[in-house]
């Protein structure tokens, strides 16, 4: 490798301006070149060896501790933690990697308020955080790290699709002991762990409505409950189930949350196909974003806007190849939604069309069912 020759190369002229037959100045400048290239050599062999991780079957948490433990070699920490900010709930979990403190105070994980922390900080910045000392106080969560033994903290982002979803906090028990230096392999593995952030959330997502579809739930309480879990990747105001009814040409909407101080729209209504998004989404094949409702890119928007809706999403639910429908968000402001969501919802839309079609063969069966307890009561012998 050429950084091997360099160093070999450096030692020797090293060895030699050790010795006072070469000038002094001179020779820290090429300690100094010496250590600059130890460090790239290092950091490229950190890079290599966190590929390979990413190329390993392991759980997500233990490959963020594999990630972190090479990290070591160039960031000297007591602790190292990811923390994911939920922000429909307002709150960060924080998962501890590494702890390094005689302290019960930081459980494995734990859930803080956003408000005043150093993620808050740094998705306010747009930047990394260093806190020199935490003694200073200069943010309110740093005198709990204080007494848990941390005097210096460094926080990077961690930003996916242009969005901080989180950030990896490294703590210390000494002073100072973090600088922008650490910037340099940060800015190349951050990337990686917001990916694995990412996606972990959306694992914990599918997973959490798979055990929703196993629950014996009725339909409409299902619908909630996986638009509960949507709710931690997707902002909205407003959901609804649209069902399609080819043969009246009608459409049957369920609205599971409401959002908005409105009596023009209930639970459930039926509203004609012609001019709908839905029938946009049907004709278009595709998922529908209107960014602003007052432009009346579509005839129904006006309406949608004097509710108090400013943007909607509609996903469509299909069935064997089929559109039967569509999941529908809304949002009192301009823009909310964009085709970031679609993946989310590429996984999730097949769940909600099999709910939908599993409703309606429960509704039929259960008329099936009082027609036929009907009948036989106005049967006093059956027929044998």
């Amino acid at each position: 490798m050429e950084l091997n020759n360099i160093l070999s190369d450096l030692e020797k002229i090293k060895a030699e301006y050790s010795t006072g037959s070469g000038d002094k100045k001179l020779g820290q400048i090429f300690d100094k070149t010496y250590k600059a290239v130890n460090l790239c050599k290092l950091h490229y062999e950190v890079m290599d060896n966190v590929n390979k991780i990413l190329s390993t079957c392991l759980e997500t948490d233990e490959i963020y501790r594999q990630i972190c433990d090479e990290l070591h070699k160039l960031v000297d920490w007591d602790r190292v933690s990811i923390a994911i900010f939920e922000e429909t709930a307002g709150i960060v979990t924080a998962i501890v990697l590494s702890k390094g403190f005689n302290t019960k105070v930081f459980p494995e994980k734990r859930n803080y308020s956003y408000k005043g922390s150093i993620l808050e900080k740094i998705i306010t910045a747009g930047e990394p955080v260093i806190i020199d000392d935490t003694g200073k106080g200069i943010l309110s969560t740093d005198k709990i790290h204080h007494r848990e033994g941390t005097k210096s903290r460094l926080a990077y982002p961690l930003k996916f699709k242009g969005k901080i979803v989180g950030s990896i906090n490294f703590s210390s028990r000494n002073v100072s002991n973090f600088s922008k230096e650490n910037f340099g392999i940060l800015t190349h593995v951050a990337p990686i762990l917001a990916f694995l952030v990412d996606n972990a959330l959306e694992k914990e997502i599918i997973r959490n409505i798979n055990d929703v579809l196993a629950s014996s739930f009725e339909p409409e309480d299902l619908y909630h409950r996986v638009c509960d879990e949507l709710y931690k990747l997707i902002n909205w105001d407003r959901v609804s189930i649209a069902l399609y009814e080819e043969a009246s040409g009608i459409i049957t909407a369920f609205v599971l949350t409401k959002g908005f101080k409105t009596k023009i729209f209930p639970e459930k209504r039926n509203y004609q196909f012609k001019g709908s998004i839905l029938e946009k989404v049907i004709t278009t094949g595709e998922a529908v974003i209107i960014d602003d409702t007052s432009k009346n890119v579509l005839e129904t928007d006006k309406s949608y806007f004097d509710e108090g809706i400013r943007s909607r999403l509609a996903y469509p639910l299909k069935f064997k190849g089929t559109i039967i429908g569509s999941v529908n968000f809304s949002s009192h402001n301009v823009k909310s939604f964009n085709r970031t969501m679609f993946p989310i919802l590429g996984h999730i839309a097949p769940l909600l069309s099999f709910m939908v079609e599993n409703t309606k063969l429960f509704a039929e069966a259960s008329k099936h069912e009082k027609e036929y307890k009907d009948l036989t009561k106005t049967i006093d012998t059956p027929w044998i």
